[in-house]
């Protein structure tokens, strides 16, 4: 019983300390994508495959299938650019939701990766980089009170499983 209850504890702190890690990679992603844009000025879709390549789960592979989309859309919308812009919204939105769906993020987090859908694929250069900026400055601020409230969570995580353990083998003696 009171094995189960600090394993309980134990689960749910490793789901806090999950949540750091994956925005911690995300801005690592940011910064890598944010120099490939920036150098390499190449389409989304081939800096997407190229920042897959650097980056871990759940954002490798969620890169790869976005690039693999917009790469189908592009082809398909070949000389319409408004159609590509359009397309690449619900591309991005609709990759992001199933982002949601495999990630250990929580709706607050994902508002970092809908925003970055806004600041690039139909910017100029140069506001992109400036949009690209205040999300990355944005996102090390968030990133830093999330590290901070995480270890005051996951003591108490540790703390509240071992207390109900302990509370569970009391009320049934």
């Amino acid at each position: 019983m009171l094995g189960g209850c600090v394993t309980m504890g134990i689960l749910r702190a490793m789901a806090i300390r999950r949540r750091v890690k994956e925005m911690q990679e995300y801005a690592r992603v940011l910064s890598v994508a944010t120099a490939e844009l920036r150098y390499r000025r190449d389409i989304l879709a081939q800096v997407f495959v190229r920042v897959a390549k650097k980056c871990r789960q759940p954002y490798a592979a969620w890169l790869s299938e976005l690039s693999q989309a917009l790469m189908e859309a592009q082809q398909r919308q070949a000389y319409s650019y408004t159609e590509v812009a359009a397309d690449f919204d619900q591309i991005w939105i609709e990759h992001a939701d199933k982002l949601y769906e495999s990630s250990g993020l929580k709706q607050e987090d994902m508002e970092y990766i809908y925003n970055l859908g806004q600041t690039i694929g139909y910017l100029d250069v140069q506001a992109q980089e400036e949009g690209l900026a205040l999300l990355q400055a944005d996102l090390g601020r968030h990133i830093r009170e999330l590290e901070a409230e995480a270890k005051d969570r996951m003591r108490l995580s540790l703390v509240v499983g071992s207390v109900a353990g302990v509370l569970l083998i009391i009320i049934l003696i």
